[in-house]
């Protein structure tokens, strides 16, 4: 038969295992928290371009339905893919500065 102390001493270990695992379940529903954050974000973020591409092309057929012709800047500017792939990188830049900002 155990003593008093060692009986105490089993149930406030077993009271610190609670905690610890008490401690690390809390941790793990912050990062499910965090990670459903972040999907959720991500979800918004592509139901806009989602429904912001889908408006582009309604209004594309619109244009092409009533007589105009929808084309790219290159062909537009009359830019060669050279041309092109230097706009591309200079517009790449210019958003790194302005994030970076």
């Amino acid at each position: 038969m155990r003593s008093i102390k060692e009986q105490e001493e089993i149930v406030e270990e077993a009271f610190r295992c609670m905690e610890r695992t008490a401690e690390a379940a809390e941790a793990k529903m912050d990062e499910w928290d965090i990670l459903r954050d972040k999907e959720q974000k991500q979800f918004e973020a592509w139901r806009v371009e989602h429904r912001i591409l889908s408006e582009m092309k309604e209004k594309q057929e619109r244009l092409e339905a009533a007589g105009w012709k929808v084309i790219d800047v290159d062909e537009f500017l009359g830019l060669s893919e050279s041309e092109m792939t230097l706009v591309n990188m200079k517009v790449k830049n210019m958003k790194k500065e302005k994030n970076n900002d």
